[in-house]
């Protein structure tokens, strides 16, 4: 299985190089288009790795082959649940 890593500078500025995008701007303020591009190009099953995440070990091969993985569950603030209150009203009713 491969693992994606989704921003790699490779030493570049990321203040003047776009990594893809036609702006740096566009990409400093897009990480999540950017995920959403970078899971849309895979053909295979993968693992996405975040960059704040630090692996010092190969992944368990029970956890590599899973059809579905994840670190844990994602719970948010209050802020963002009424945030989210808000959309989901709008878009649902």
């Amino acid at each position: 299985m491969k693992i994606i890593q989704t921003f790699w500078t490779a030493g570049q500025d990321p203040l003047r190089h776009g990594f893809g995008w036609t702006h740096p701007e566009y990409n400093l303020m897009s990480w999540a288009l950017s995920k959403i591009k970078t899971y849309s190009l895979q053909p295979d099953p993968f693992l996405h790795i975040d960059g704040d995440i630090y692996v010092p070990n190969r992944i368990p091969e029970v956890i590599a082959e899973s059809p579905l993985v994840a670190q844990n569950r994602e719970i948010g603030t209050g802020y963002y649940r009424q945030m989210m209150d808000k959309i989901i009203h709008v878009v649902y009713e």
